[in-house]
């Protein structure tokens, strides 16, 4: 299973975090772009990503967007260095127990923001319930979320996250918990395929192939 695009991603996202970890709460615009090139570029040599050329445009427009993103940040928001990068945070909400791990969350500022590397262009159910789920679970354990911004990198773009009522996020979770309880789960096809597991078994099926049950 090629898993390139996952671990370009991943080392997107290592990169930031340890970017975050290093850099001071108040650095000039060049300073944001030399430590993070320099870190990206560790990270993308220690996957093996060097030398793959397909990837050499999208390591550089993650690169480029983010180092962006960051230089609007410096002079728009309050608080420049965040208050928590990829922390495991939990949560028990209406019974239900709820486990997020948010890429980056600003108290002063008030924000959650998620980091997309593959090519999304609009909110579809899964950002709405990862983003609003991330949202109740933050806001359970006393910090304040007024703005929820997927930053999708390969494009520079922002989508905010509206309001959602809570019941939109359990309904959703009930009908999980129904898949689990009864074995049986949808097929959802989509470019997260080719990463799954079971990815070979659901094109035996199509075939009209059962090897296994």
């Amino acid at each position: 299973m090629d898993t390139m695009y996952a671990d370009a991603g991943t080392a997107v996202h290592e990169a930031i975090a340890e970017y975050y970890s290093m850099i001071s709460p108040s650095p000039h615009g060049g300073v944001i772009e030399g430590t993070f090139s320099s870190i990206l570029d560790r990270y993308w040599k220690a996957a093996s990503l060097e030398k793959l050329v397909k990837l050499k445009s999208r390591r550089e427009k993650c690169e480029e967007n983010f180092i962006k993103f960051e230089k609007k940040r410096l002079n728009t928001w309050r608080q420049y260095k965040p208050t928590v990068v990829e922390e495991m945070i939990r949560a028990r909400i209406h019974g239900i127990n709820y486990v997020t791990i948010p890429d980056a969350y600003w108290e002063t500022d008030s924000t959650v923001v998620n980091w997309k590397t593959g090519g999304i262009s609009y909110l579809t159910e899964k950002e709405f319930v990862q983003g609003h789920i991330e949202r109740m679970v933050l806001r359970s354990n006393g910090r304040r979320v007024n703005e929820y911004i997927f930053v999708a990198l390969l494009t520079g773009l922002e989508l905010r996250l509206p309001m959602l009522d809570d019941k939109y996020v359990e309904d959703r979770i009930e009908t999980l918990i129904q898949y689990e309880r009864t074995n049986k789960f949808p097929k959802h096809r989509g470019d997260a395929c080719r990463y799954c597991a079971h990815s070979l078994r659901c094109q035996l099926e199509d075939r009209g192939w059962h090897l296994w049950s």
